[in-house]
């Protein structure tokens, strides 16, 4: 959090930014909110954070409000005055009469939406009353002149929150889905286009009334989203993806998704809904996809609070001790996993130099060669830390120490990190030199790291080519030739 407040506080300057967040009632995460506060708290000049929302129930603004850092605009501050609802009425319709504008000026209490609702009524002669809620108002007004396929079609489509009209296609399995949407949006105010995103919108008013009318049987449910999360899958959108799929009952797709290597990334072990899904499901069926399990135990012992690193530690226990005894598992299967378990353990003795080392001497013997599934070249190898020596340094008199540790054990760590880590030694030889004065040194172990970072990078681009050559071959997009290749 400390990081994204430094990043932002390069941009303050005489130029004012507001940076809105709209549908923020959507959002449930404690740590957003706690970035929020600290922003708010960090007084950044010329920066303004605008929050559109129905409700503040998870967001704690009193206490920003108090100390005059916050503003909150209520929605009688936002409604629209009766000077302006008449205008508003007289624009979409000049011959409405006065005791009808009255009325709709009462009933609809400023809301845009409302009166809108209230104008299409009238032009089909439903009255303004108070006995009409905003329900019955879609209903009489916009639905029911829908025949019953097409009323399914957007019910169903309510699932989401934004959609393309192939999205809409594969998800409902409606076959004219992308016609019918570019009709609605001509003729309804309530279907939106987003030009930037390319997407499809429902209004939020409808999109409420169509959630209330989701009466899906069981079948019909499990079906919605488990098409809506094989859908995200294939558009690359994992986490989003095994949202639904866990929605639709599906929580072995999602685990043997999770399972295989070249779906790993840093983040999916704590998709919507994951804590729920790994706690409930059977240990026997988490055994079956280790891969996946530790990528959640992972993110709990590293982003979790501290029960739930604690859990996560005895998880990791117990599956290293059941894959210390279970029988009938080919040797090289149980060493890999084994040696993915103690790199989840380096992390829980990260800072102690003595006992980190020693696992990186056991997970090179069990690995045998072999890169770990779970750690990437784009991972951070310090934590963020600006001083990697200093991360290890603990005990007065212990520098030497700790710097030789360094240069000796830490080499191997990039042999089975896909290179993560690469040049440590000669990084820790630097910060070694600079803490005791041996300015020299220090510059030509700085010059040297630089040089194994920029090899790196003419390896990752090369690498980079050659990935995209091998998977063209593999699809049959080119032939095995030195020109295609060109």
């Amino acid at each position: 959090m400390e990081q994204v407040i430094a990043v932002i506080s390069q941009f303050s300057g005489v130029q004012k930014r507001i940076v809105v967040l709209d549908d923020y009632h959507w959002v449930h995460s404690e740590r957003l909110n706690r970035l929020i506060e600290l922003i708010a708290y960090e007084q950044i000049d010329n920066l303004h954070l605008l929050l559109i929302t129905r409700n503040t129930v998870q967001f704690n603004c009193s206490e920003l409000v108090a100390k005059g850092l916050c503003r909150h605009i209520t929605r009688e501050f936002l409604k629209f005055s009766n000077s302006e609802i008449e205008d508003y009425c007289r624009l979409l319709n000049d011959s409405i009469s006065p005791q009808d504008l009255k009325k709709i000026c009462s009933y609809g209490s400023g809301w845009i939406t409302l009166t809108y609702m209230l104008l299409l009524g009238l032009e089909r002669g439903i009255p303004v009353g108070y006995s009409l809620t905003i329900e019955e108002l879609i209903e009489q007004t916009l639905f029911s002149d829908y025949e019953e396929r097409l009323q399914k079609f957007l019910t169903e489509l309510s699932v989401m929150d934004a959609f393309t009209g192939q999205q809409a296609g594969f998800v409902t399995g409606f076959s004219e889905a992308e016609e019918t949407l570019r009709i609605l949006l001509r003729e309804n105010s309530f279907i939106a286009y987003d030009e930037s995103r390319k997407v499809y919108e429902i209004h939020t008013v409808l999109l409420d009334f169509l959630r209330k009318k989701q009466n899906f049987d069981e079948a019909q449910r499990k079906k919605l989203f488990c098409r809506l999360g094989q859908w995200c899958l294939q558009q690359q959108e994992f986490e989003t993806g095994y949202h639904f799929l866990y929605q639709a009952g599906e929580a072995q797709q999602v685990l043997i998704h999770l399972n295989r290597p070249e779906n790993i990334r840093n983040e999916l072990g704590e998709f919507e809904g994951s804590a729920q899904m790994f706690e409930n499901l059977p240990l026997d069926l988490l055994y079956q996809y280790p891969i996946a399990y530790l990528q959640y135990i992972m993110v709990d012992l590293l982003r979790g609070n501290e029960l739930r690193a604690r859990a996560a530690y005895q998880r990791l226990d117990e599956l290293e001790t059941y894959y210390l005894s279970v029988k009938d598992i080919p040797l090289r299967q149980r060493n890999r996993i084994l040696g993915e378990i103690c790199i989840i353990r380096k992390f829980t003795v990260f800072n102690y130099i003595d006992e980190s080392t020693e696992l990186n001497d056991r997970i090179i013997s069990l690995l045998d060669g072999d890169q770990s599934y779970l750690m990437h070249r784009e991972n951070e190898f310090t934590f963020g830390s600006p001083h990697l020596l200093y991360m290890y340094f603990r005990e007065a008199g212990k520098m030497k120490y700790t710097t030789k540790l360094i240069i000796e054990k830490f080499p191997v760590y990039p042999k089975y990190a896909d290179g993560c880590g690469t040049g440590s030694e000669y990084l820790a030889l630097g910060e070694y030199a600079l803490e005791t004065g041996d300015w020299v040194n220090a510059a030509i172990n700085t010059v040297t790291v630089k040089t194994h970072l920029q090899n790196i990078y003419r390896k990752l681009e090369v690498r980079g080519k050659q990935a995209a050559i091998n998977t063209a071959r593999q699809n049959g997009l080119i032939k095995s030739s030195k020109r295609s290749e060109a």
